[in-house]
């Protein structure tokens, strides 16, 4: 029988049971269709202490080897002679975003927000079909 959530505290997407918060409310609001109108409406006080206890950036800095199934020629071409072409083995560097059922999402950049990594401030996203990908590395950075 899974344990019982304390009152006052929340499950997160990626398990972990954390007290519920000033993030936590404002996305049931979005989620409920009830979030309030015009700026201003969260201190920037409670936003930069909200900040300090939210969780911190945990993506990892992967290599990943993959078959490139998108492979095509502008120009006119015969289409039997792609027939025993082999398919294109590619390599990618970047920061594992998320891994979900029939893809990865890797970012290549990312700027800092007053020293701290702040989601949505990724750069130049690739996406990756699994059925693609071949092998993933990670890096220490």
């Amino acid at each position: 029988m899974p344990k019982k959530i304390p009152k006052g505290f929340h499950k997160t997407k990626d398990g972990r049971v954390v007290k519920k918060g000033l993030y936590f409310n404002m996305n049931q609001r979005k989620k409920n269709k009830t979030s309030r109108k015009g700026k201003g409406t969260v201190a920037t006080k409670a936003l930069k202490q909200a900040a300090k206890t939210a969780k911190k950036w945990m993506q990892k800095l992967v290599v990943v080897k993959w078959i490139d199934s998108g492979l095509c020629d502008s120009g006119w071409v015969e289409a039997k002679s792609y027939e025993k072409k082999p398919m294109p083995i590619c390599y990618s560097v970047g920061w594992l975003y998320k891994k979900t059922k029939d893809k990865i999402i890797l970012f290549s950049g990312y700027s800092l927000e007053n020293g701290e990594y702040v989601d949505g401030n990724e750069g130049t996203l690739q996406l990756i079909l699994n059925k693609c990908v071949l092998e993933i590395k990670e890096l220490t950075p």
